[in-house]
């Protein structure tokens, strides 16, 4: 599967444990594609799909943070948060905070860097700048990445590391991140209590048992 479908894995085990609303993913690839459009389209204020349906308005922001009981002076800059929010944002601030074998991912600002990389780095600054994460320095990953160069016997094509860092989320980062989510995983929940409503009947043919 895609890097998108293992981002939404990991943010929905992490945050709140809903193992089955990872197994819907995978049993239904079109909620999974639908799930895909809130990282492709250029506003993330609703996500459609066949018989799917993610509404973040106001009151399903609000209600998430209610539910996950968030404090209640925490609550109002959530939503004008995610207004501010692109696609390309959301898909970053699924990754922020989460560990591969107990550690942070790898994240530099490289001499030569690419401009896939240097798209990321610019989004990592944007979601600085908007208060949802913090970029603090990290030799650590630094000198673990120079360990890896100095492994592959070559140089690197975007060359040398300038400077290494670890990110990490914001008190309103996480409640963001908290209501996006919630209201993903309540869209999935309800599909899968019902996953051939509403699809057309070419749709509703693959999801009935034979």
């Amino acid at each position: 599967m895609s890097n998108v479908l293992e981002t939404l894995k990991a943010a929905l085990q992490v945050a709140f444990g809903l193992v089955v609303l990872v197994l819907i993913i995978w049993s239904f690839p079109d909620i999974y594609k639908a799930i895909e459009k809130i990282l492709t389209t250029e506003t993330v204020s609703k996500l459609k799909g066949p018989g799917f349906e993610v509404d973040l308005n106001e009151t399903n922001v609000n209600d998430a943070l209610l539910q996950q009981s968030v404090a209640t002076d925490s609550q109002s800059p959530v939503f004008p948060a995610i207004q501010k929010l692109d696609s390309k944002g959301v898909s970053r601030l699924m990754y922020v905070g989460q560990y591969y074998d107990n550690r942070p991912p790898d994240l530099c600002e490289y001499k030569s860097a690419n401009s896939k990389m240097d798209e990321y780095y610019a989004v990592d600054t944007k979601l600085r700048e908007q208060s949802l994460a913090k970029m603090k320095e990290s030799h650590e990953i630094f000198t673990r990445v120079k360990e890896k160069q100095a492994k592959a016997g070559k140089s690197w094509e975007i060359g040398d590391p300038v400077w290494c860092y670890e990110m990490t989320l914001t008190e309103l980062g996480y409640n963001v991140k908290t209501a996006l989510v919630y209201n993903i995983g309540k869209a999935l929940d309800k599909t899968l209590k019902s996953p051939a409503q509403d699809l057309d009947p070419a749709e509703k043919e693959r999801h009935e048992p034979n």
